[in-house]
């Protein structure tokens, strides 16, 4: 009883706040730190188990009269909501404010540069995933596991290198988001570097973004299971009167041709990226005796440039995936898989892409299957991972 009590303390835990004041009478210094506590839904986190964790967020930010701008540094530590406390990870960061939105971001208010723009990370892991300078807009895909799903929009700030390398045609970045991982991510450009920059400028230009019935423009916020809307996103430049809209596809922005002086361009998705569960576990064909099957029912988490799964020989850094598609006599490192063994397994249909995970750990090959799972061998046993977070 005393346990649960803690727990539902804190997920009510209201921000607390510190105020100091330093410097001259005609020029002070106003220092504001902030502390609140958060608890996640339950998530696949970083102890290869589904569970909900405990957020503390602090921010610290300085003010002084008279003076533009304000400086703050954000500090985020997640730990398991139980008895044991050992933080799973530690991160600081630039930020003004920092808070668990209602999509189960961490979502940090970067810099003063404008009033909207945030950055969102991953709650399991602190790992970046992206940002925005309009406010998101949250879509319901209706199904046999209902999916929520993110879009936001970052216009090209000409102060950050990252936004410098999209070349001097770039508005922005539309991003399709769920909540532990990016999935599209569509590069908006202008047909010349002038309209670029008045439609990318947060001060002469005002932005917003809807999800909308391509049929009637209706906005909407659900869509159905049996295909009653033909969803898109609406990405509107209110300013300068132009709306663009792309399409939702099978889970997925799909940017058809635009007219005129806008120019949609999808980047390179990593369909690995985000949380799955070890599902399945069966002896390979070529095992011979019993096989140790410890990882069913693991969750594993997939990042850019590492995989966290509680201390298994997945855990690596200095991750790298490379694409492929392998013919059937080539899955598992050619380990002389036929056709009669594929069936024997499940693996009825060709499984494709390959993407070849390299870390200092090893090289892993994760099959694709239509149905969007994984499968992967290890140790004499197949493995089929499943989405974690639909």
């Amino acid at each position: 009883m005393r346990k649960m009590l803690v727990v539902a303390l804190l997920a009510a835990s209201p921000a607390a706040a510190d105020v100091t004041i330093t410097g001259p009478a005609d020029a002070p210094t106003f220092v504001l730190t902030s502390r609140s506590h958060v608890l996640t839904g339950e998530i696949a986190s970083p102890r290869g188990r589904r569970e909900r964790l405990l957020l503390d967020l602090n921010t610290v930010t300085r003010e002084t009269l008279g003076e533009k701008g304000i400086d703050g540094m954000a500090e985020i530590t997640a730990r398991p909501a139980d008895r044991e406390s050992r933080p799973l990870f530690t991160l600081t960061v630039p930020g003004r404010a920092a808070t668990l939105d209602g999509d189960g971001f961490i979502a940090i208010d970067e810099d003063d540069c404008c009033t909207l723009h945030r950055a969102f990370r991953n709650a399991a892991t602190g790992d970046f995933l992206f940002e925005t300078t309009v406010p998101t807009v949250a879509l319901t895909l209706e199904g046999p596991s209902w999916k929520r799903r993110v879009a936001a929009f970052v216009a090209a700030m000409d102060g950050r290198d990252q936004h410098r390398a999209w070349g001097d045609k770039a508005i922005g970045v539309v991003t399709y988001a769920a909540s532990d991982r990016v999935i599209r991510q569509v590069r908006v450009e202008a047909v010349n570097a002038e309209t670029a920059r008045r439609l990318r400028s947060l001060s002469d230009e005002r932005t917003a973004l809807a999800w909308i019935d391509r049929r009637s423009g209706a906005p909407i916020v659900t869509v159905p299971d049996r295909g009653a809307v033909e969803p898109a996103l609406r990405l509107r430049f209110v300013t300068s009167g132009i709306e663009v809209d792309i399409p939702l596809q099978d889970d997925d922005l799909a940017p058809s041709a635009i007219p005129g002086q806008i120019k949609l361009t999808p980047q390179q998705d990593n369909p690995i990226l985000g949380g799955w569960r070890v599902s399945a576990a069966v002896p390979a064909p070529w095992a011979i005796g019993e096989q140790d099957m410890s990882l069913k029912g693991r969750y594993i988490l997939f990042a850019s440039n590492r995989v966290l799964s509680a201390g298994s020989v997945f855990d690596c850094g200095a991750a790298t995936y490379e694409r492929a598609d392998v013919p059937p006599e080539g899955l598992f490192q050619g380990a002389g898989l036929t056709g009669a063994h594929a069936a024997m397994v499940g693996l009825t249909e060709r499984l494709a892409p390959t993407l070849t995970m390299t870390c200092d750990t090893g090289t892993f090959p994760l099959h694709r299957t239509p149905a969007g799972r994984w499968v992967f061998a290890l140790d004499n046993v197949l493995y089929t991972l499943e989405r974690a977070v639909e």
